[in-house]
């Protein structure tokens, strides 16, 4: 038996309720297979680095909370 013969034999088994799941994961593949799947990009720790600058007084509390404080 083929693959695919084998996996339509597996399809016609599944519950009614799991072929739209069935169907979603062959859309996915197709567009993977054409190269229209892009995986997200892993944020790489430091990479803003350099990029901004916090001022000395930046911690400092704000005039406007003063009489909170």
């Amino acid at each position: 038996m083929t693959q695919q013969a084998e996996l339509l034999r597996k399809i016609d088994k599944l519950p009614p309720q799991y072929i739209g799941e069935v169907y979603d994961f062959v859309g996915y593949l197709q567009a993977k297979a054409q190269n229209d799947y892009k995986p997200q990009k892993v944020p790489v720790f430091g990479y803003a680095k350099g990029m901004y600058n916090i001022t000395e007084t930046f911690f400092e509390p704000l005039e406007d909370f003063k009489d909170y404080m």
